[in-house]
């Protein structure tokens, strides 16, 4: 499946508030969106359920990896859908990362506890998209959702293969 099905244009933020906002607040402003475009709304569980379970994952070990990115997630039981969504920052938004740089590029996932290997390709696949350089200054420079949902769509990154470690890490700063 081409990663551009599994993340749908109402699900790309292209203006997510940074600076020195709390992690809830960013958690919040990603999953309204992502509440109000999808069928979330319809899985039984608030917004402020959602963002709780995000938070709790965060305060395990952030979920920011370096290099502007992170990965906020929750594994939920009994989901019937999963869930994507691309958060961009252009100021980055303080997310305890561990090069103490800002995260400019959100990936908020939420799958279902019996399928975690989704949460893993899907991360997988937007990295495989966001990894080069080049790609990361043109999604920083897209005028809108529709634009970055085009070049998702233009690259072919599918989300149908076995993950291996290589395809979601790579080295430690």
């Amino acid at each position: 499946m081409k990663l551009s099905f599994m993340l749908p244009q109402e699900c790309i933020v292209t203006a997510v508030k940074g600076g020195e906002r709390l992690k809830r607040d960013v958690l919040a402003e990603l999953v309204g969106v992502l509440y109000a475009q999808t069928a979330l709304q319809n899985e039984g569980m608030t917004k402020e359920q959602i963002v709780d379970m995000l938070i709790n994952r965060e305060n395990e070990l952030s979920t920011a990896v370096g290099d502007g990115f992170a990965f906020p997630h929750a594994r939920v039981n009994d989901l019937k859908g999963g869930y994507l969504l691309l958060g961009v920052s252009q100021e980055g938004a303080d997310f305890s990362s561990p090069d103490n740089k800002p995260v400019n590029f959100f990936l908020l996932s939420l799958v279902c506890s019996s399928n975690p290997n989704l949460l893993l390709q899907s991360r997988a696949a937007l990295m495989r998209f966001l990894l080069p350089q080049k790609t990361r200054s043109d999604v920083m420079g897209a005028k809108s959702a529709a634009e970055i949902w085009q070049m998702i769509d233009n690259s072919g990154v599918s989300i149908d293969k076995d993950v291996v470690a290589r395809d979601i890490m790579w080295p430690q700063i």
